[in-house]
């Protein structure tokens, strides 16, 4: 048995093989960018009114209470170059470009508007007051998106206000998804006594679509070792990542391990000191990596975030944590009963955070709820109320 963190480590040494692929700008949301993005211009790329207000030249205003006639308007947009007449202003709004011979905006909350012009109330003004130089955002041949960035709305907005309309991402990684266990009958088939509704698939699948992953396949065999090896053998042939739920630990009929051994998949770790998700396999098989997932739903969800999806995000050559760490004031006490690692099912709100009820390996309905996992490391037995806890966002 391992610590969590040599677990994380091992995830990390990992050779991968990161492949790539041109996409549409429009339809590269939550794809990693697989090369730095330069930008192709200034920008802006004119001198541009931050204000909605006056342009004039910084020496026509002496003192406070200035007049000056206004004689023309120059609005965002506007593809003529204006040319401002010393002694004069021009109307501008927010973005338009600075006419030729104005050197500052006075904002219209600074002005008072007459039937020839307006007074301006602001003195002194600064000289290149409230205007966005050429470049101001970013120069041309600047790093404009760095790779390994995954993709938000607002780079897509950046990538297009340089008119950018494809870029070089990663491709998602292939998933399959195998659940064990004979006693799992599908949600709106008749419910026998001793049988359970098979969620883990729903869970593991969802909580990979949340980080824009897709899974290929979900597969399902009951507690037959012939079966079993069957299928995983389907599910190694097709995709890169595959997650088995269920049949990891030492029960009688617990084949997943075994089956594993027998279609050659080596093994980097199996078991880590920690609750929920002790009985946690990782392993490779040729180009394919294994993991083995517990079968009791927050188990297996737990390590789903701890272990494959930042597998995931290292496949696509992500720079950042796929999901957050903050760290919070505990609202209670907290006591855990052994020394392993603990993730324990929390609600954070507004920088505190507070346990949630039940916490067992198999209830799922507390994970329900919860926005958060505080992590106790191993050895940490007990948190005082108003303590600072390390917190993992989900």
């Amino acid at each position: 048995m391992i610590t969590i963190e040599k677990a994380k480590e091992l995830i990390q040494k990992q050779q991968v093989n990161i492949t790539s692929k041109s996409l549409a700008v429009k339809e590269a949301l939550d794809y990693v960018l697989s090369e730095n993005i330069y930008a192709v211009m200034d920008l802006p790329p004119f001198p541009q009114s931050a204000v909605d207000g006056y342009a004039v030249c910084f020496d026509d205003v002496k003192e406070v209470n200035t007049f000056l006639p206004v004689r023309n308007e120059a609005a965002a947009g506007n593809t003529q170059y204006l040319t401002l007449e010393r002694g004069t202003g021009i109307r501008i709004f927010t973005g338009a470009p600075i006419p030729e011979n104005a050197n500052a905006v006075v904002m219209q909350e600074k002005t008072q508007t007459t039937d020839e012009g307006i007074i301006i109330r602001e003195f002194p003004l600064r000289e290149e007051q409230n205007i966005r130089p050429i470049g101001d955002e970013i120069k041309k041949g600047e790093i404009l998106l760095p790779k390994g960035l995954k993709l938000n709305p607002a780079s897509i907005a950046v990538l297009l206000s340089q008119g950018i309309l494809s870029v070089k991402v990663s491709e998602k990684p292939t998933i399959g998804i195998l659940v064990t266990g004979t006693e799992l009958v599908q949600p709106g088939d008749e419910l026998k006594h001793g049988q359970i509704y098979e969620s883990n698939s729903a869970a593991i699948e969802n909580a990979l679509k949340k980080f824009s992953y897709h899974v290929q396949n979900v597969l399902k065999a009951d507690d037959n070792y012939t079966l079993l090896v069957k299928t995983l053998r389907t599910l190694f042939e097709s995709n890169e990542i595959v997650i088995v739920s269920g049949g990891i630990s030492v029960g009688d009929y617990d084949f997943t391990g075994r089956a594993f051994k027998e279609l050659g998949v080596e093994e980097i770790f199996y078991k880590v000191n920690q609750k929920p998700g002790k009985p946690v396999f990782f392993g490779k098989r040729g180009n394919t990596f294994v993991f083995g997932l517990p079968g009791n739903p927050a188990a297996a969800l737990v390590c789903l975030y701890q272990y494959v999806i930042p597998l995931l995000a290292k496949i696509e050559g992500q720079n950042d944590c796929p999901f957050p760490i903050v760290y919070a004031t505990s609202e209670e006490a907290i006591h855990v009963k052994d020394s392993r690692g603990h993730f324990l099912k929390a609600f954070l709100k507004k920088g505190r955070v507070c346990l949630l009820g039940k916490q067992g390996s198999h209830m799922l309905q507390t994970f329900a709820t919860s926005n958060a996992l505080i992590y106790l490391p191993a050895g940490k037995n007990e948190v005082k109320k108003g303590e600072i806890v390390e917190v993992h966002l989900v």
